[in-house]
């Protein structure tokens, strides 16, 4: 889905590369802290695809004076609304010249109507959200067998919603209900730790579903 080249800045030789399902291709991120947002947006269901670096944007100093910006993604959610994301160490945040900046760029956004979000390390790294994300991406290319998936679609509309032990039991293993949470099929809570006894829910049967929002 990238309509444009991904921009390198400066000098910067240090690459990343996550394999995207979602966008089918190498997405290039220019550190650990993008590839790990990278993955965020990779597995939350509410996005249906991303760009790194898709622009450069233009935005007004305190003085008046235009500077280009280049967010770090432009996320397109399920309901096709676009937001621009800066992924950025907290740390980072706290420099007068960064923090000075990023106001800029936020007001520019405003004035257009357009949506932008910061991803702090302290947010994408916040455990257990993060130890779940990379359990989750370890099995996001585990082939499921269709026809224990047609087992389970009809077992779980029979029963009602289940936990990890007893979709696993259907499906084969735990790696498949990894598999189809990856893929937005199944749906579960990030905030809490995954153990055998977490909730899943097939998310088209509803749910709460506000783990991985944007």
């Amino acid at each position: 889905m990238t309509v444009r080249k991904a921009i390198t800045r400066g000098k910067q030789t240090f690459r990343v590369k996550f394999p995207s399902r979602k966008n089918d291709c190498m997405v290039h991120c220019e550190s650990i802290l993008e590839a790990d947002t990278a993955r965020f947006l990779e597995i939350s269901p509410h996005v249906r695809g991303y760009r790194a670096q898709p622009s450069v944007e233009v935005y007004y100093d305190q003085d008046g004076e235009p500077r280009r910006y280049y967010p770090d993604f432009r996320v397109v959610l399920t309901d096709d609304s676009e937001v621009d994301i800066e992924v950025k160490p907290e740390r980072r945040l706290r420099d007068p010249r960064v923090k000075a900046k990023i106001s800029a760029v936020i007001r520019r956004y405003a004035e257009l109507g357009r949506s932008f979000r910061i991803f702090t390390d302290r947010e994408v790294r916040a455990e257990p959200l993060y130890g779940n994300l990379q359990l989750i991406s370890r099995h996001s290319r585990t082939p499921v067998d269709e026809d224990r998936l047609r087992l389970f679609k009809k077992r779980i509309k029979q029963q009602g919603c289940g936990n990890v032990a007893e979709a696993a039991r259907v499906l084969g293993g735990e790696q498949h209900v990894y598999r189809l949470i990856s893929e937005g099929f199944l749906g579960i809570d990030f905030n809490q730790s995954i153990v055998h006894e977490s909730r899943v829910w097939i998310r088209e049967m509803g749910g709460k579903d506000d783990s991985l929002r944007i």
